[in-house]
């Protein structure tokens, strides 16, 4: 009976270590939830800004400077907490792949047009979100790309369903 209770405490004492030492490796590789360069809670994410902006086929008159979200955290936290934001700024959320999307307005405290693109580019829908609202806003069809502007550049800028979008990391 010793012996299977030391047998125990061996064993738990083996797993512990292996979780403080995987949490130390994910904490070192920017892998988990563990990141150094994540927002803190109740404060704006703020990535750096890609020196190409979006651009609208057919308005040479716009380019939309854009901050690009690549990650899940990045994605997680988007324009949370952000109070302004220039009219002619968004963040651009870039995905591995093409699949049906739905953002959320949590915690984010500017109205926002939720932008839909297409892997080729195209704009397959855009919602008007809500500050606060927690209620999901989906694309139509599927989307490999998301563009957040403050609510009613899209169509200040003529952003309309079936509008082309450029920037290097789209159809690229």
């Amino acid at each position: 009976m010793r012996q299977h209770k030391r047998f125990s405490f061996d064993l738990l004492s083996m797993v512990l270590a292996f979780a403080i030492i995987l949490g130390g490796v994910l904490a070192l590789t920017g892998s988990g939830a563990a990141r150094s360069d994540l927002p803190v809670a109740g404060e704006p994410m703020v990535l750096s800004t890609d020196p190409v902006p979006v651009t609208v086929d057919g308005r040479e008159d716009i380019a939309i400077m854009v901050e690009i979200a690549t990650t899940p955290a990045e994605a997680a936290a988007g324009l949370m907490y952000r109070k302004e934001m220039e009219d002619d700024h968004g963040m651009l959320f870039v995905f591995d792949r093409s699949s049906k999307r739905s953002f959320w307005m949590r915690n984010t405290l500017m109205p926002l047009d939720i932008i839909f693109v297409g892997e080729d580019g195209k704009v397959d829908s855009i919602r008007r979100g809500k500050p606060l609202d927690e209620t999901p806003l989906g694309s139509d069809g599927t989307a490999k790309f998301v563009l957040e502007l403050k609510a009613g550049q899209a169509e200040e800028f003529g952003i309309t369903k079936g509008t082309v979008l450029n920037h290097p990391v789209i159809g690229g």
